[in-house]
């Protein structure tokens, strides 16, 4: 996985207000659109991997003025655990990973996958998100039974925009990193506009509104940076759970080596 912040763009801002999302042109675009897939050479080329990164302390730069002040003390706590050293996220890497709204381009690359009525996010550390340009296919999906919420979208030109009903139990950053306090809660929804700047550069403006935790909404704005010869990698998140693994040395702690007198398998 990648985590070179020195070469990874990112801008921030904050927003008062939501992009508005016109649901019933998403749908009535998404019923429209021809399921060949011809359809496809008319969609942009986002061919590759997609690098960005955005962690606790950017969480903190753009949530810290708009969360409820019980979420922003849960959220505080967490920050100085981290920076003291008492909070290794790496542990928490096998807690159920929920899409939170800035959760991606925290660590390690996303990529990009168009089938006809549909567009498939995929990041490096696990989480699947299925953007239906259909809204119908979208409706049979619960938001609180999947990890990745339900998202639909619709092309704005060589812009996809995408309205995401969010799992109330996910954290906005990090997914799992969340407490009783400091997750989305219901009736979150996140809306981005994506699009390239340039032909190595992603950007994807997102507005995160989330009530139970934001006295406002807010806005961020994330710049991904395009390797296109970058393979995606398997991720084990649960690296210090495999108890037949020794941690100092990385070995197996079974040895596995016959008996020399082993007598051989039966004919």
């Amino acid at each position: 996985m990648k985590r070179e912040s020195a070469s990874v763009l990112v801008a921030l801002c904050l927003a008062a207000a939501v992009v508005p999302f016109d649901a019933s042109h998403a749908a009535a675009h998404g019923d429209n659109e021809s399921r060949s897939y011809a359809v496809l050479a008319k969609w942009p080329d986002w061919g590759g991997g997609w690098s960005a990164f955005f962690g606790p302390f950017e969480a903190k730069q753009v949530l810290d003025k708009s969360l409820r002040p019980d979420a922003r003390a849960e959220f505080n706590d967490i920050v100085r655990r981290y920076t003291a050293g008492e909070l290794n996220l790496r542990e928490l890497y096998c807690a159920s990973y929920l899409f939170g709204g800035f959760s991606e381009g925290a660590e390690g690359d996303i990529e990009f996958l168009f089938t006809p009525d549909r567009v498939t996010l995929i990041w490096e550390g696990g989480l699947v998100r299925r953007i239906y340009l259909n809204s119908h296919a979208a409706a049979k999906d619960d938001p609180e039974t999947g990890g990745s919420g339900v998202s639909t979208g619709h092309w704005e030109g060589s812009t996809l925009v995408v309205s995401t009903e969010l799992n109330p139990n996910a954290g906005p950053i990090l997914g799992y990193l969340n407490t009783r306090s400091f997750r989305v809660g219901d009736q979150a929804r996140l809306t981005e506009r994506i699009h390239l700047r340039g032909a190595k550069t992603l950007q994807i403006d997102m507005v995160l509104d989330a009530p139970a935790l934001l006295a406002s909404p807010v806005k961020l704005t994330i710049l991904y940076r395009r390797d296109r010869d970058y393979r995606m990698g398997d991720y084990t998140r649960c690296p210090k759970q495999d108890r037949s693994i020794d941690r100092e040395t990385g070995h197996l702690k079974q040895d596995y080596t016959p008996p020399a007198d082993l007598p051989p398998p039966p004919d």
